[in-house]
C-alpha cells in the first residue's frame, strides 16, 4: 500500500459545512443559540480547525456544555492557535478534548488503547469491561449498564468513537481512529498494555489491564509470574495461550485482584474459590467444555458471563441463580445447550440473555422465568414445543420487553421429530412481542395459522422477518405494508400454495424499503397463483 497522509483521510468541508457541523456540536438550543458573541468567537475557532470535520466535531463537543464567553476564548486561545501543522494541530485538538472530560469517562476512553489499532469493539463488551474494572460511577438509582451506554454517547458525541454500526440485532460496534487510539495509549502510562507472542516483549510491572493478541508461529516461554496485581487479562482468539505458560491454573490462582479474564482453551478447571473479585469471565471457542463448573455461581460480583462459541456446553450451573449482579449472560452459538437452570428470573439485573433454553423436567428453568426481566438486544427462544401451557407462555412477558431488537422463536428438536403437544398455535399467539422489536425469525413452527399480531402489522418497525420450517402454515403474513422491511427470508413451508394479494398490500407502495427476497423449499407453490409470476 502507498504512504499517504494520514490526516488526508479525515477529509474537509467547505466553511459552509464546516461551520454548520460545528453549530449542530455547539449551540445547545435555548442556550447558546443566538448568542452573537459566541458564534464570533465560534466562527474564529472553526477557521482555526482548518475545515478539518475530526477537529470541529471535538472542539464543538467541548463548548457545548460552555455558556460563558470566557471558557469559549479559554478554548480559542488554546493550544490550536499556534499550530500551522495540520497533524500537530488535531492532536493538539484532541487532547484538548480529552482533557475536558470527565475523570470516570478518561479512563473509560483510555482503556480503550488495550485493544489493537483499527479493531472493531462492540458497545456492550466495552461497557461491561468498564463496570468490571469499576470505571463506571454509580449516580443515583441510574443502572451501571445505562450509566456505561450514557457514557459510550458522550465519547461517540465527541467523536472518540466512530464508524457506529448497529445491525438488526441490536448489536452495536465501533471503531477508534488511529490517531485517537495514539491519544487514549499516551494517556494509559503503562497501565494498559498489548503484548505480541510472535515478539518477546518486556511487560512492565507497572501493567494491570494485559491484552495477548496475534497468531504466534512458535511456543515463546514467556514467565509471567512476576506480574501480581492484574485487573484485566484478555487473551485475543486464534491461538492457544496455555503453551505460553509453564502452569496456567496456578498463575490465575495468584491474581487476587483480577477483574476481568477473557481467556478460554480449557480453563474450565479453573479453582475460581480464589478470584472472588472477578467480575467479568469469557470462555471463548472451548469445544471440550461442556458444562461450567459449578463454583462459577460463588462468583457473587460476576457481572458478565460470555460463554459464546462454547459449542458444546450443554448445562449451566445450577447456582446460577445467585449470581445477583449479573447483567450480560452472552451464550450466542451454544448450539448443545439443553435448558436453564431454576430461578434465573431471580437475577434483577439481567439485561442481556441471547439465549433461554425451555426445560420441561424437574429442575429446569420454564419460559415464565423471563417475567420480570428488563432484557435488552437479542433474545433466542429455543424448545418451545416444551412449553406447558399458554399461560405459561404468556408469563414470559415479551410484549412488555420495549427494549429487545430482535426475537427468535423455534420449536426445532434436536433429532429431527416434530412437536407432538400441538400447541404451537397458542404459545405464539401470546408470545406477542413490543411494537419496538426489528427482527424476528421463527423456526420449525407447526401451527396451520400465523398469529393475529403477525397478520394485523403490530410490528410496524421490523427490518428483518425469516420464516423457516413452519411446514402446515399455509398462507403467508402481509409484510408488503411494512414500510421498514429490509430482508423477508421464508424457507421450508411445505404447504404453501399460493401468495395472494394480502402479501404485497397496497400495489402503489408495496415493501418500499425490501433489499433482499427469498422464497426456498416451497414445493407445493404454484407460480401462477402467486405474485412472484
Amino acid at each position: 500500500m502507498m504512504a499517504t497522509d494520514p490526516f488526508q483521510r479525515l477529509g474537509c468541508f467547505s466553511d459552509d459545512e464546516s461551520w454548520s457541523l460545528f453549530k449542530q456540536r455547539a449551540f445547545v438550543i435555548g442556550m447558546n443559540e443566538g448568542n452573537v458573541n459566541l458564534e464570533m468567537i465560534g466562527r474564529q475557532i472553526v477557521q482555526r480547525c482548518r475545515v478539518v470535520p475530526l477537529a470541529i466535531t471535538a472542539i464543538g463537543s467541548i463548548l457545548r456544555s460552555k455558556s460563558q464567553e470566557s471558557e469559549w476564548l479559554h478554548v480559542k486561545d488554546s493550544e490550536i492557535s499556534g499550530l500551522e501543522d495540520e497533524g500537530k494541530r488535531i492532536l493538539a485538538v484532541l487532547r484538548l478534548s480529552y482533557e475536558h472530560l470527565p475523570s470516570y469517562m478518561k479512563q473509560c476512553f483510555s482503556f480503550c488503547s488495550i485493544f489493537p489499532k483499527d479493531s472493531v469493539m462492540e458497545k456492550d463488551e466495552l461497557i461491561g469491561l468498564w463496570m468490571a474494572n469499576g470505571f463506571i460511577p454509580s449516580r443515583g438509582q441510574l443502572d451501571l449498564h445505562d450509566m456505561g451506554c450514557e457514557i459510550f454517547s458522550e465519547l461517540t458525541r465527541r467523536s472518540f468513537f466512530q464508524e457506529i454500526k448497529e445491525d438488526a440485532d441490536g448489536t452495536v460496534t465501533c471503531k477508534m481512529h488511529d490517531l485517537i487510539h495514539g491519544v487514549a495509549t499516551s494517556r494509559t502510562g503503562h497501565e494498559c498494555y498489548a503484548i505480541d507472542l510472535n515478539e518477546r516483549s518486556k511487560i512492565p510491572k507497572t501493567a494491570r489491564h494485559l491484552f495477548v493478541h496475534k497468531i504466534s508461529s512458535s511456543t515463546n516461554f514467556m514467565d509471567l509470574s512476576r506480574l501480581q496485581r492484574l485487573r484485566s487479562l484478555i487473551v485475543g482468539r486464534g491461538f492457544d495461550f496455555i503453551d505460553n505458560l509453564s502452569n496456567p491454573s496456578h498463575f490465575i490462582s495468584k491474581q487476587k485482584h483480577l477483574n476481568v479474564l477473557d481467556f478460554g482453551y480449557g480453563f474450565s478447571s479453573i479453582a475460581f474459590g480464589s478470584l472472588k473479585q472477578l467480575r467479568y469471565l469469557r470462555f471463548h471457542d472451548d469445544n471440550n467444555m461442556k458444562t461450567l463448573p459449578e463454583a462459577t455461581s460463588s462468583l457473587h460480583n460476576l457481572q458478565t458471563l460470555n460463554l459464546q462459541r462454547c459449542y458444546n456446553l450443554e448445562m449451566l450451573p445450577k447456582g446460577m441463580k445467585h449470581l445477583k449482579n449479573l447483567r450480560y449472560l452472552d451464550l450466542r452459538e451454544c448450539i448443545s445447550l439443553a435448558y436453564m437452570p431454576v430461578g434465573l428470573g431471580q437475577l434483577s439485573c439481567l439485561r442481556k440473555l441471547s439465549l433461554f433454553v425451555v426445560g420441561k423436567d424437574i429442575g429446569c428453568g420454564g419460559i415464565d422465568e423471563l417475567k420480570e426481566l428488563a432484557l435488552e438486544g437479542e433474545l433466542s427462544i429455543r424448545r418451545l414445543h416444551d412449553v406447558k401451557s399458554s399461560t405459561d407462555a404468556k408469563n414470559a412477558n415479551l410484549i412488555k420487553k420495549q427494549n429487545l431488537r430482535s426475537l427468535s422463536l423455534s420449536w426445532r428438536v434436536n433429532n429431527g421429530e416434530r412437536s407432538q403437544r400441538g400447541n404451537d398455535e397458542e404459545i405464539l399467539d401470546v408470545l406477542r412481542p413490543h411494537p419496538s422489536l426489528k427482527k424476528l425469525c421463527l423456526d420449525a413452527y407447526q401451527g396451520v395459522r400465523f398469529p393475529y399480531w403477525m397478520m394485523d402489522l403490530l410490528l410496524p418497525n421490523l427490518v428483518e422477518i425469516s420464516l423457516a420450517n413452519c411446514e402446515t402454515c399455509h398462507q403467508l403474513p402481509p409484510p408488503g405494508k411494512l414500510r421498514f422491511l429490509e430482508v423477508l427470508t421464508i424457507k421450508g413451508m411445505g404447504a404453501l400454495k399460493y401468495i395472494d394479494s394480502n402479501f404485497y398490500g397496497d400495489m402503489e407502495s408495496t415493501f418500499p424499503s425490501l433489499k433482499v427476497l427469498e422464497i426456498g423449499m416451497a414445493p407445493c407453490l404454484e407460480e401462477e397463483n402467486s405474485f412472484l409470476s
